[in-house]
Parts: C-alpha cells; sequence; structure tokens
C-alpha cells in the first residue's frame, strides 16, 4: 500500500501526465503574442493588468483568459511572479529573441505546427473540430511501429523534405525554426568546442541554408567550407 504522501505524488504526476498538452499550448500562445520577448528587458516584470494593456485586451474576458495562460506558464516554472509582478525565468529566456536576434520560439512551433501533428503524437486537437486529423495522429506513430514506414510519409503521403517544396506555409515554419534552433545552438557549442582550429576543409551535408556552416567560418575564416545540399 502506498502512504498517503506517495499516493498524492503519484496522483499529481498523473495528472500532470493527463493535461501535458496545456503546457506546450500554452507557451505557443505567449510566443505569439509576444510575451516572452516583452517580459525579455524588464527586470521587474509587468502585472497581468500591464501585460494585457500592452496587448490590446480590453474586456474583463480577455484579462481572465490572459490569467489562467499566465497561471499555467508560472505552474510549470516558465514564468516566475514577484510582488504581483511576472518575470521570465532563466530557461524561459530562451523564448525571447537574443542579441542575434533568434530564440528558440520557432524550434516550438515547428515541433507542433499541424503538419507535423498529423503525423506524430505531440498533443491532442480539439475533438469536434478536427476529428479527422486527431484520429491520423493518434494512429500515426502506433501504425509505423507496427507496420513499418515513418510517421510523417504514413499522415502526408512523402517525405517531409518533399513536403517543404509544396507547402509554403510550412516551408516558412520550418526553415525560420532550423535557422533559429541552429544559430543558438553553433553559437553555444563555438563558445566552448575549439576542434574546428586546424581544419583546412569543412563540409556541412544536408546543410541547408548553410548557417552552421557560416557561423562556424566567421570564428575560423581561413576555413574553406563547402554546404552540400542535394
Amino acid at each position: 500500500m502506498e502512504d498517503s504522501e506517495q499516493a498524492l505524488e503519484n496522483f499529481t504526476q498523473a495528472m500532470r501526465l493527463a493535461s501535458a498538452s496545456a503546457l506546450p499550448m500554452a507557451m505557443q500562445a505567449a510566443i505569439d503574442l509576444g510575451v516572452f520577448d516583452m517580459l525579455a528587458p524588464l527586470c521587474s516584470g509587468l502585472r497581468s493588468v500591464d501585460i494585457g494593456a500592452r496587448l490590446g485586451c480590453r474586456d474583463p474576458e480577455s484579462l481572465e483568459m490572459l490569467d489562467r495562460l499566465i497561471g499555467v506558464l508560472c505552474c510549470n516554472n516558465v514564468l516566475a511572479c514577484s510582488e504581483g509582478c511576472y518575470i521570465l525565468t532563466p530557461a524561459a529566456k530562451h523564448f525571447a529573441k537574443n542579441e542575434d536576434g533568434v530564440s528558440l520560439a520557432p524550434l516550438l512551433r515547428l515541433n507542433h505546427d499541424r503538419v507535423l501533428k498529423a503525423g506524430l503524437l505531440f498533443e491532442l486537437s480539439p475533438y469536434l473540430l478536427f476529428i479527422y486529423t486527431t484520429y491520423v495522429f493518434r494512429s500515426g506513430v502506433k501504425d509505423a511501429i507496427l507496420e513499418g514506414g515513418n510517421p510523417f510519409s504514413r499522415a502526408h503521403g512523402m517525405h517531409v523534405f518533399e513536403y517543404l517544396g509544396k507547402d509554403g506555409r510550412f516551408n516558412q515554419v520550418y526553415s525560420t525554426a532550423m535557422f533559429n534552433h541552429t544559430t543558438v545552438i553553433v553559437k553555444k557549442m563555438l563558445k566552448t568546442f575549439k576542434g574546428f582550429k586546424n581544419v583546412k576543409t569543412l563540409v556541412d551535408v544536408g546543410g541547408g541554408i548553410g548557417v552552421a556552416l557560416s557561423l562556424i567560418i566567421s570564428m575560423y575564416p581561413s576555413i574553406k567550407g563547402i554546404n552540400f545540399v542535394m
């Protein structure tokens, strides 16, 4: 038998799992509203009513919904509250644009885009509105495991890179995410990794638009860079 404290902890964890889709949806809403970029430069933060004013919220229902959104972010340590004002936690700062104008926000958008959700089990969409889509990404991962193939191809009938050539909107989402994500990661890597010092030629196979290669060469200009893309 579980003791009462352990039982409560287990139940709390089960509730977190059951409600797991709430956080990414709240994160995406906050990103789309510009909350992270709004709070990033403010050391003392803002009250929810001030955030609402900057967003142009005028009716009580909008402010109530904003409060609920902020509550979800606070419960998950994305935002912190100090004397009634909300500030970004250290982890959340990575979703606001940095000195290079990039962040992890586009990566979150990509991972929760409806195109990927149609093939991968990330979160459930509203049942009545997207009943067909819900069926597809509920079954996509399971069917791929049992029957072979990959979830994206099963959902869309083609490889993701073929799909990018046919869907301009998703191509933009994907490219923005890759540019931001690559810039953040490679710049952090170059601060500590010194393995490129003696490299003369560097080939980036499948390097996309060459973001990683250009960042490396900007620090090591003697390198001859080749961005190899089929």
